[in-house]
This record gives C-alpha cells, structure tokens and sequence, in this order.
C-alpha cells in the first residue's frame, strides 16, 4: 500500500523495547501510522515492527508485512474458525497478492484441498505455490465446489459474495471478504457497490 508502509533501522528505543528482541540500530519494517510511510521517521511501537535479515531488501520486505498479516487475519482471527489441518480452502481471485499468501499460509497450517479461481494466464503459478485452480467466472467454478469448503476467502465480489457463499459447506464455515476487485468501476457506499447490496442480503 503506498505510504501504508515502512523500513528503516530503529534509531532510538524505548526502555522497554527490549522486551521485545528490539535495540538500536536493528533494520524494522512496520505498518506507517496514517499513511504516513513516506516521512523520514515514524514512531511504533516495539509490538508494532518486525526484525528483517541483513540479507532481505527493505523495499521487499515492506511489501510483505500487510501482505501475509491479512492473510493471517483471514486464516486464523476473522470469524470463529481459524484454518486447520484437513480444511478445504477456496480463495476467489488468486492471483492478487493477499491471495497468494492466502494460499501459502494455508498450506502451512495443513488445509488438505486449496484452491483458487483465476484466468488462465495465472494457472500456472497457482499450482506453483500449491493451489488447485478454478475458472475466472462464478457459473464455471462453483459447481466444483459447491457446499464443500471450510473457508471461503473472496477478493472479487461478484454476484454479491452469493456464489462464494454457496461453496460454503455448512454453518461452521466461514466466508471472509476482503475486496471489491469485480466491481472497481461502480458506485459505492462505506466501499461496498450499491449495485451488489441487495444480493449481499440475500447471499
């Protein structure tokens, strides 16, 4: 996210920042307070940074944190259900780059089937990084998978979240939306097109 996040090196530390494994001079990345990553300090907390590798870019490892921590969220802390070993799950749009780590992070935790709609240029790197790929288009993909996934994670939106609703297996499972990536060119309220409100109450 631009100006959403930011690396650097610690330059001064609190007294109790080494609680948390951090001292001066450690190369950080973070999460920027109000967007304000462009700045040429930034102050977060110990809890807030995460140590990189003299080896790894700053740039690339900047890129990563907001990246895996949504996917983590999705996975593991939205809804009651975290991903667990043997669950089946569907990413809608697997190509983007919260999906992708989606897939990688499910695969750790043991999800025993994953997979991921996606257009056919996108194919082959979700098999890559172990994802089972699916049609771009609700109508082709959700009669594979209907009624039988634990967790459902969509970045697209399309048809109002119904189709990734109904893959859902049964009341345990969870569906978790986290973007609007059909609908980009519409009306919206609080991020939400207006055009799809409806079919979201009745998904």
């Amino acid at each position: 996210t631009p100006v959403g996040d930011c690396g650097g090196r610690i330059v001064r530390c609190g007294k109790n920042a080494s609680s948390y494994g951090i001292k001066n001079g450690d190369r950080i990345v973070a999460l920027a307070p109000y967007l304000g990553g462009n700045a040429r300090y930034v102050t977060r907390g110990a809890d807030q940074v995460v140590k990189i590798p003299g080896t790894v870019d700053a740039a690339q490892a900047a890129c990563i944190v907001r990246t895996y921590l949504t996917a983590h969220q999705c996975l593991s802390r939205a809804g009651k259900n975290p991903v667990k070993k043997g669950n089946s799950v569907l990413v809608i749009g697997g190509n983007g780059a919260v999906a992708q780590a989606v897939i990688q992070l499910a695969r750790i935790a043991g999800a025993s089937r994953i997979f991921a709609t996606v257009c056919e240029r996108y194919r082959q790197m979700v098999i890559k990084i172990g994802a089972i790929p699916l049609p771009r288009e609700p109508e082709d993909w959700l009669p594979q998978v209907k009624g039988q996934m634990d967790i459902v994670i969509d970045g697209v939106y399309a048809e109002g979240f119904s189709s990734s609703y109904a893959a859902l297996r049964n009341s345990s499972s969870k569906l978790v939306c986290i973007g609007t990536a059909s609908h980009q060119d519409q009306k919206t309220i609080l991020g939400i097109p207006i055009a799809s409100m409806w079919l979201v109450t009745q998904a």
